[in-house]
């Protein structure tokens, strides 16, 4: 029971996982990481209910949306719920294969099509099965693809609630930074006018305090883990953008950063090694292994394989908040959303964007080889494959490339793709390797 009270099944699972993995990582004293995380899952499962119970004006968003510009609203009155979170909850501490199975079921059954990103048809699903609190409005953005507009679409339609899309500019200019600034002014009013909530600059300034702490911590981490040989496991690289994306703003982000950040520099001083052979690093480019995350360990402990680094772990620390006038926190906001979030970052505007990207993440961490995984329902990630296969000709990296699900372990079970990878690498990774 959550809270003392019974609550929808999909949570009860959910937060029953997070107390069992309480204490089996309570035994493992050093490690922090997975502690942190079942902390601030934990936590944010009691916001959602605490909502419920207290009343409190409920804001629907997508993931896009940057929770900071939220926390200026506030929390004893208003909680804003990220609804692709239930999948995320559901993927790294419950059962995928069950509930978000179940829940991307029940929105192809009501017409959303297969063809869509399987995040946004979770999300769509936990609403058709009324498995989410009931919102008072909407605030989304069009980004970071395709598919989320089709959710978004739905959400404004279905929910019959005030609702405000922001149009989200093809590229991140100054220009560009100033009109989604201008915009997001627009949002304030508006939910302001149709919630009868005030909105206080104050707030946001702690929030973008908050945001720029957790962001100096993250941009050491990213730092840290580029020397050999690896010391932090690969699946933490994964686990980032779940924390950024719903808590940035919230004080438990900052505390997620300080723990994984310690859990890195104490393993590297201890010259603790991820992996007993020879190091093979590989660059992801895509979507993270959510479905299984001891997946990264099958990786690193039979292949010798390590992920130092993935598109959906890099953060960059230049990035901080500006907080010396409204103007700049909110063009701040905006620029994080453009150019310091994962996929917006990459695959908004040219696609050199998700080159350059790429050719930095294989310097800097030292690649052996890539992976760009083919997530079902990732238009942008199918458009730029054969880009990403030149540029890896040209740098001498060989690139696995193959179809699977972020969220849905159905599409391609995992033996499958243990059996590409270890293919890929007898075959191709460690000769490659060798001849240089």
């Amino acid at each position: 029971m959550i809270q003392g009270k019974e609550r929808w099944q999909v949570w009860e699972e959910a937060y029953e996982s997070i107390t069992i993995l309480e204490d089996i990582f309570s035994v493992a004293s050093d490690d922090r990481t997975h502690s942190a995380l079942l902390k601030i899952y934990k936590s944010y499962i009691h916001e959602v209910f605490d909502s419920m119970d207290k009343g409190k004006k409920i804001i629907f968003g997508n993931f896009a949306v940057p929770g900071t510009l939220m926390r200026g609203f506030n929390t004893d009155e208003v909680f804003w719920y990220q609804l692709e979170a239930l999948s995320v909850i559901q993927s790294l501490v419950g059962e995928p294969g069950v509930w978000n199975a179940k829940l991307a079921d029940a929105a192809e059954a009501a017409g959303m099509a297969p063809e869509i990103c399987s995040v946004d048809r979770i999300a769509h699903g936990s609403w058709i099965q009324k498995v989410i609190p009931t919102p008072d409005a909407g605030f989304y953005l069009t980004t970071p693809c395709d598919s989320q507009t089709c959710l978004v679409n739905n959400m404004v339609t279905e929910t019959n609630k005030p609702t405000i899309v922001l149009d989200m500019p093809y590229k991140a200019g100054k220009e560009d930074i100033a009109y989604i600034a201008r915009q997001f002014r627009g949002v304030i009013k508006f939910l302001e006018d149709h919630l009868k909530i005030k909105y206080d600059f104050d707030r946001l300034k702690h929030a973008c305090e908050i945001y720029n702490k957790m962001m100096v911590n993250v941009a050491d981490w990213v730092e840290l883990r580029r020397p050999r040989p690896s010391s932090q496991p690969s699946e933490t690289v994964s686990i980032m953008a779940a924390v950024v994306t719903v808590f940035s703003g919230h004080q438990s982000s900052v505390d997620y950063s300080i723990e994984t950040l310690a859990e890195l520099k104490q393993f590297q001083a201890k010259g603790v090694k991820t992996v007993g052979g020879d190091e093979l690093r590989a660059i992801w480019m895509g979507t993270p292994y959510w479905t299984d995350l001891n997946f990264y360990n099958w990786l690193e402990g039979e292949l010798n394989v390590t992920v130092p680094m993935d598109m959906f772990g890099f953060y960059l620390a230049e990035n901080v908040i500006d907080t010396s006038s409204e103007k700049s926190m909110l063009e701040g906001i905006a620029w994080n959303a453009m150019r310091n979030f994962p996929m917006t970052r990459q695959l908004l505007g040219s696609y050199e964007n998700y080159l350059d990207d790429y050719r930095m993440l294989c310097r800097n961490y030292d690649a052996d080889f890539a992976v760009i995984p083919g997530h079902l329902g990732c238009t942008h990630g199918w458009g730029i494959s054969g880009l990403m296969r030149e540029e890896s000709e040209r740098m001498g990296i060989p690139l696995l490339s193959f179809e699977f699900d972020m969220l849905d372990p159905r599409v391609k079970p995992r033996d499958d793709v243990e059996i590409l990878f270890k293919n890929f690498v007898e075959d191709i990774v460690l000769p490659n390797k060798a001849a240089r």
